[in-house]
């Protein structure tokens, strides 16, 4: 099995381990080396882990770009060093806020604008994790990236806490949203919850409990692998006849009438690779299978 299966596994990640955690006890239970994601989840987090399996791990740079969307729940009028409960909470006893100016709030906030990572977060300074010269109490300056915010909903309030769903662009520390957000009210938030519901177009609702796969014999494990082709369904796509699937897969330049730009490639009617067609010729970006 681990020299055969390749392909997408949509996981449903409890709170606690790592993403880096859940991969190696896929690993381990599969008897593949070759396992990826594509997007990360904080140890707090739950919900989507998005899999990448043997030869699928090539699609990582294109499927890591997604949007996602999120289920999360704050705590207001309270400060985290780490942006969520994780860290030291400080108490900061600011005015209580009211659903109604929560409400207010997030329709005015930016569906655009530029976000600064958490300090205690990957990002790298100097080629250091910014989590871990926070650690030592050293200043953390990020640069912040443009974000964007497709979708932002309050779906429960009782306050300290509000329950929101947003949907944001690759990229997007949601920790960070809820604080920027909470900055808007006037007053400070941590993140206590946080649960990822989509990424693109793999939904929570079809993934597996982690613990209810590591109970499955690995041969029933690879029933829940998805074909590789589920995750370029939102790319355009182009179809090769034989001899133009030959020259695709053997690096050679293919002609393409009516279509440009980026696009998955099938050949067969299966998912080979990816391409750019630039006036006319389809050059090999990504080739999956030779």
């Amino acid at each position: 099995m681990a020299n055969t299966l390749n392909g997408i596994l949509l996981i449903d990640k409890p709170e606690g381990p790592t993403s880096h955690d859940v991969i190696y006890k896929l690993r381990r239970h599969l008897g593949l080396r070759q396992i990826g994601h594509a997007g990360t989840l904080d140890p707090l987090a739950t919900g989507l882990l998005v899999c990448l399996l043997g030869r699928a791990t090539k699609l990582s740079p294109y499927l890591t770009g997604h949007r996602k969307r999120y289920h999360l729940r704050i705590v207001l009028g309270s400060a985290s060093n780490t942006y969520d409960r994780e860290g030291e909470i400080i108490p900061a006893n600011p005015p209580d806020v009211t659903q109604e100016a929560l409400e207010a709030a997030v329709r005015a906030f930016p569906r655009r604008y530029d976000q600064t990572p958490p300090p205690f977060s990957a990002k790298k300074i100097a080629g250091k994790p910014a989590y871990k010269l926070a650690r030592k109490g050293d200043e953390v300056e990020l640069k912040s990236v443009a974000v964007d915010i497709y979708e932002l909903t309050v779906t429960g309030f009782d306050y300290p806490r509000a329950d929101l769903v947003c949907e944001v662009s690759a990229g997007t520390y949601i920790r960070s949203l809820a604080v920027d957000l909470a900055r808007q009210l006037g007053t400070v938030a941590y993140l206590e919850r946080l649960q990822r519901l989509t990424s693109g177009p793999f939904r929570l609702d079809d993934a597996v409990r982690l613990d209810d796969l590591l109970r499955m014999p690995p041969q029933a494990a690879a029933e829940c692998v998805l074909d590789v082709s589920a995750g370029v369904k939102d790319f355009p796509r182009v179809d090769l006849d034989e001899p133009a699937h030959r020259q695709f897969i053997e690096g050679q330049r293919v002609t393409i009438e009516g279509q440009e730009g980026f696009t998955a490639v099938f050949g067969g009617n299966r998912f080979v690779g990816f391409g750019e067609i630039e006036n006319g010729r389809l050059r090999p970006r990504r080739v999956l299978y030779r």
